[in-house]
């Protein structure tokens, strides 16, 4: 009887940790940087070591406006990390963009706006052709879980391949 009332109180722990354990990771803490849908990702630490390897060129943070101006709809979407840097001077490489979306439906969205930026900038928004070229042939959109990032760099596909090891 004893052996019994024993295995009860372990199995009843051990069920206990599990569902403790499995609660943690399915409810995120106010103020995270992170969803539950995917690996915990720190995406301006991917941004700061991306550029300090890759030649971007000065780049500044773009603010609410401009995110407006240049992805329009970006800033209606609920997202946990949101970093838009565009070029400081137009002559300049291109954009680099990294979003953690909170529901995974919203990946697509930001794929979309993204994908409009690329169109409007390769087909003369970049003015000068150098640059239209830069946004017609080194541009590149991928997603992984809740991630999506848009780069415009002549390394672009090493990037890629970077943002890819994250997950």
């Amino acid at each position: 009887m004893k052996k019994k009332i024993l295995t009860a109180a372990i199995l009843a722990a051990f069920a206990l940790s599990l569902a403790a354990c499995g609660a943690g990771q399915s409810t995120p803490t106010p103020g995270s940087s992170f969803t539950s849908t995917g690996p915990q990702v720190d995406l301006q630490t991917f941004y700061d070591a991306t550029v300090a390897k890759h030649d971007f060129g000065p780049m500044h943070q773009a603010d609410a406006d401009l995110i407006d101006t240049q992805y329009n709809g970006l800033n209606d979407i609920s997202v946990t990390q949101l970093l838009v840097y565009t070029p400081e001077a137009r002559q300049n490489s291109g954009d680099f963009c990294l979003v953690q979306v909170e529901n995974p439906k919203d990946v697509a969205a930001v794929e979309d706006i993204f994908q409009n930026r690329v169109d409007i900038m390769a087909g003369g928004g970049a003015w000068y052709d150098d640059l239209i070229e830069q946004w017609d042939s080194n541009s590149r959109i991928v997603s992984n879980g809740t991630c999506v990032m848009l780069v415009v760099n002549e390394d672009c596909d090493g990037i890629v391949e970077d943002f890819t090891a994250l997950f």
